[in-house]
């Protein structure tokens, strides 16, 4: 939790010439609204905290303590009466955005250039409306940048031609399964499971006709979409921040994420073992 100065038990001082207070409860959500959009994007914990605590004390709030979870903000102000504020938001859903994140940066950053001129609350709501409902990228970019991916990395540990193409497709159908189950609202554990279970059933059933001759390279591949980096990248910052809490959950996400592509994957290959036992027999 950062910690900008001690609660006052008298009225504070009036703030700085050029810098007038506004609606404190209007400043205080605007803040709390761009740290939810850098926690639901992606951004480390210390980033979130950083950002709420620049946005409110651009306008004047300079008491003001934020706590920030990989599921949950809390932030607190003292307004120029002395009354506290305390606002709470919910973080439902969780994705990675790298664009979002940079646009929130950019943003805050200009106003933490304009100092005694801040943007108006106007212009600030306007900016975060805009980069929280921006769209997602171009589904079909989406689906040819996971086949990309996944070929590459086949291609990196050693496969040939066909291990390549069967990556690919094995990366293509994993992204469409995956969005399809979102779109159901089943959560990421069993998604990832089923993802992996078919990426491993693709490139097992292309290997039964003798179309692979390391099918084990097709699947490391395309199972690569799946990997946690950045919750594990995360945890690891967010712990050297001294964000232990953060750090604890996001790292037992990465082991999660872990345990269900393994899972899906073991499942997989053992029914690519019974199938094969059954065209042999």
């Amino acid at each position: 939790m950062k910690r900008n100065a001690r609660i006052p038990h008298h009225d504070p001082s009036p703030p700085a010439p050029g810098r007038p207070v506004l609606d404190a409860h209007r400043i205080l959500y605007l803040a709390s609204e761009a740290g939810k959009i850098l926690l639901q994007n992606g951004a480390e914990i210390h980033r979130v905290e950083a950002t709420i605590n620049r946005v409110a004390a651009a306008y004047g709030l300079e008491e003001t303590e934020s706590f920030v979870t990989p599921t949950g903000i809390m932030v607190s102000t003292v307004d120029t009466r002395g009354d506290t504020i305390t606002r709470i938001r919910n973080i439902e859903s969780r994705t990675v955005n790298l664009g979002k994140i940079a646009g929130v940066n950019e943003l805050v950053g200009s106003i933490a250039d304009r100092a005694h001129r801040p943007l108006s609350p106007d212009l600030l709501e306007s900016g975060l409306m805009s980069i929280g409902d921006a769209r997602p990228v171009n589904r079909a970019l989406r689906l040819a940048a996971a086949a990309t991916a996944a070929a590459s990395f086949t291609l990196m540990f050693g496969g040939g031609p066909w291990e390549v193409a069967a990556g690919a497709v094995s990366g293509l159908f994993a992204r469409l399964a995956s969005e399809f189950l979102s779109g159901l609202g089943v959560n990421d554990f069993f998604m990832n499971m089923c993802g992996s279970a078919l990426v491993t059933l693709l490139c097992t059933m292309l290997a039964l006709p003798g179309l692979l001759a390391r099918p084990d390279l097709s699947i490391i591949g395309a199972l690569m979409l799946f990997v946690p980096g950045l919750a594990i990248t995360n945890a690891i910052r967010d712990t050297l921040a001294g964000d232990l809490l953060s750090g604890v959950a996001r790292g037992t996400e990465a082991v999660f994420v872990a345990i269900a592509v393994a899972s899906g994957s073991g499942i997989a290959l053992e029914i690519g073992a019974l199938a094969r036992r059954a065209l042999l027999s």
